[in-house]
């Protein structure tokens, strides 16, 4: 009986080294691989991510897998590496753009219509009114917070310019003297 005791037990510990050896082989290995990067100027980045020894593909965001410690840790140097660079590229992505612009008779004036990326979101608003919006402006991309700036120059041009013209003309009936 101590026979087969001692033999279990030697069983038993042969089971558990090779437990180990197996563990330490795979902690060396990627759960995660990066599969594709599917990039669009329009919403985030998403990346399809492969799990290892499954046939399953699951999609993340950038930002997701930044945030998640244990996830990031599954995946190699270069993955960690184009996870980062793209995770920081989306930071770089304006939020919103100018979907509309026109002029409105009534006002006088261009109305920008901006719409948010991630939702259906839009906003209505003249030149003057967006370029003080600081939370906007900073979140266009610069050829459209330029566009809008230009409207808004442009406007204020033409609005002096017509107050200049009032003026000459008040200037020159005052000089001339009222008419009887």
């Amino acid at each position: 009986m101590r026979e087969k005791t001692q033999s279990f037990f030697e069983y038993i510990n042969w089971l558990f080294k090779k437990y180990q050896e197996v563990q330490a082989e795979l902690q060396g290995r990627e759960a995660y691989r990066i599969v594709n990067v599917i990039e669009n100027s329009h919403s985030p980045c998403l990346i399809k991510v492969h799990v290892v020894g499954t046939g399953k593909e699951v999609d993340y965001t950038p930002q997701e897998i930044m945030e998640d410690d244990h996830l990031l840790e599954c995946f190699s140097k270069q993955d960690v590496r184009a996870i980062a660079f793209h995770a920081c590229n989306d930071l770089k992505k304006p939020e919103y753009k100018i979907s509309e612009s026109r002029f409105s008779e009534k006002i006088k004036k261009i109305l920008f219509r901006v719409k948010k990326y991630a939702s259906d979101e839009t906003i209505e608003q003249s030149a003057d009114k967006l370029s003080q919006d600081q939370s906007i402006i900073a979140r266009l991309s610069p050829q459209d917070a330029h566009c809008i700036g230009y409207a808004y120059g442009t406007e204020n041009i033409i609005m002096e310019n017509e107050e200049k013209r009032k003026l000459w003309e008040m200037h020159e009936e005052n000089k001339n003297g009222p008419a009887s």
